[in-house]
């Protein structure tokens, strides 16, 4: 599994060091679920870890709430899911993040994160993930422009449309792997897929 395949680029915000931590989780054995890790809300049949677990090492999972809003299956696959805040990750983040922020009036301590993929043991190089990337209080159309003005900075081309029955923006620059996104709240949601027919699946399940 690429970092490319299991990492969103969002234009504005380098979320490098979450990438590297799933990476490496992922290509060091199988996962399995982290004691007493139970199934997110809203699931199906199958239980999907709100953490993963492989010898030596755990990814972090410090809100299961913000997890459960994830799937919990990709690709026919339960999902590993992580979450951070964003006072945690800061530090190794694109200085353009912390300019986002304080565009916003916000602070690394009002972030929080979740990321999920499909279990790459069972779903192999499926090129899919979702994710939530919230600044609690944040203006939601603010947060748009902000981040629609960053990413063009960043010379990233983010197109309107309607996938899964979401109104989304599309940045379709990678032959191989699409990113979407759209605003509720304060909150960025987004998916990455390698067409929109697979991104539909992913986020008519999104909130």
């Amino acid at each position: 599994m690429t970092s490319r395949s299991i990492s969103v680029r969002l234009g504005f915000i380098g979320f490098a060091a979450v990438a590297a931590v799933i990476l490496a989780a992922c290509s060091s054995s199988t996962a399995t679920a982290a004691p007493g890790a139970t199934a997110a809300a809203g699931g199906g049949s199958s239980a999907a870890p709100s953490s993963a677990v492989v010898p030596g090492f755990s990814l972090p999972s410090n809100n299961k709430d913000l997890e459960g809003l994830l799937p919990d299956n990709l690709c026919d696959a339960a999902t590993i899911k992580t979450s951070e805040s964003g006072s945690s990750f800061a530090a190794n983040a694109d200085p353009a993040f912390t300019a986002v922020l304080t565009a916003l009036g916000k602070t690394a301590a009002d972030v929080e994160f979740a990321f999920a993929i499909p279990d790459p043991t069972k779903a192999g190089d499926c090129n899919v993930s979702a994710g939530i990337f919230e600044i609690n209080g944040a203006d939601s159309g603010q947060l748009q422009t902000v981040f629609l003005a960053s990413a063009a900075a960043d010379e990233t081309t983010y197109t309107p449309g309607n996938v899964g029955g979401k109104d989304v923006y599309v940045d379709a620059s990678d032959p191989t792997s699409r990113n979407y996104f759209y605003i509720k709240g304060d909150a960025v949601i987004f998916a990455s897929a390698p067409d929109d027919a697979t991104a539909a699946t992913v986020l008519s399940t999104l909130p």
